[in-house]
């Protein structure tokens, strides 16, 4: 085993984040979010089906459309304010699954490799993102003019980090994130010694 290659992946992991402040200047285009997109196909999927389809948006016009329709950091309710808009993201990767392929339900799998490939890949070029599940699926598929066989899963938005964000070990089972009275946006993971058994 190579030490120095499970560090160097070690940290990307550990610092692939969910952001939800941007700064501008991203340098995001349409050709990057393809790039992350082809990186995803390489996943493993259920049975080699590969039922996922994406849409990428990186016009002004479709990203004044998307902010709105999402939710963002649901646990810290009243406390987290509504990004400015030169704090929104500079991209975004719709995921949809295809039931021509496979049924939606049997989808959640390769929904979840493919999107955190994506988030990998982008904070391997330097990006940060945030996955969203909560958003309007059915009225967000409707101002697509989707085909019945394709639903959304996940947007996942990108752009550059405009925030500060520690992890730190749970104590007592609290696993909420939280912000302190600087911001500082913490995150509380289990501890090894409650996830082995």
């Amino acid at each position: 085993m190579s030490f120095q290659n499970y560090d160097s992946f070690s940290e990307l992991v550990k610092t692939s984040r969910s952001v939800r402040r941007f700064s501008k200047g991203s340098g995001i285009t349409r050709e990057l979010l393809t790039a992350f997109v082809d990186i995803a196909r390489y996943t493993p999927a259920t049975a080699n089906f590969q039922p996922l389809k994406y849409k990428i948006f990186t016009e002004k016009s479709d990203l004044d459309d998307i902010f709105p329709r999402l939710k963002w950091a649901g646990l810290l309710k009243d406390k987290f304010v509504l990004q400015k808009y030169d704090e929104r993201p500079e991209g975004y990767i719709a995921i949809f699954t295809d039931s021509n392929i496979l049924p939606h339900e049997k989808c959640g799998i390769d929904v979840g490799i493919c999107a955190q490939t994506i988030m990998l890949a982008a904070k391997a070029s330097g990006i940060s993102g945030c996955i969203l599940a909560a958003f309007d699926k059915d009225a967000f598929a409707k101002s697509l003019s989707l085909p019945e066989n394709l639903s959304p899963a996940l947007i996942l938005a990108f752009g550059k980090s405009a925030e500060t964000i520690t992890v730190e070990d749970a104590e007592n089972g609290r696993v909420a994130y939280y912000r302190d009275e600087n911001d500082v946006h913490h995150v509380p993971k289990r501890p090894i010694s409650e996830i082995i058994f």
